[in-house]
């Protein structure tokens, strides 16, 4: 878990654990359970968490940030302006799941079901 959370108005989206919020008040503070969130979790076919799987979000300008699942499997992403992203979940330096989400001030959750036995084999450093 991250657990810090900037309390005044980014430049680009944040990452915020689930559950953490911000609450204090002053000229250029915004309020994390105001603002648009995507969240989401990944998991197995099980339905079983897949923690520490990179979570990517990105614009037409390209890659913003990266946040990695929590041991239950979950990311957000806090402080996203209104518009058109992608969102991308690796397993490896691979894309193993990718999907276009259009923000509008509102709450979007994402769910991602991951099929490890599927996808190509992660090769092991040495």
């Amino acid at each position: 878990m991250l657990g810090l959370a900037a309390c005044h108005a980014p430049a680009r989206p944040t990452v915020m654990p689930m559950g953490d919020s911000c609450r204090t008040a002053g000229p250029d503070v915004w309020f994390a359970q105001d603002t648009p969130i995507i969240k989401g979790s990944v998991r197995d076919p099980d339905r079983k968490a897949l923690a520490g799987i990179d979570v990517q979000i990105e614009n037409d300008s390209g890659p913003i940030t990266v946040t990695t699942t929590d041991v239950r499997g979950r990311y957000s992403f806090a402080g996203i302006r209104d518009g058109s992203y992608t969102i991308k979940v690796f397993y490896g330096s691979s894309v193993a799941s990718s999907e276009r989400v259009v923000i509008a001030g509102q709450q979007t959750t994402l769910d991602r079901t991951l099929d490890l036995a599927k996808l190509p084999p992660v090769p092991w450093c040495v």
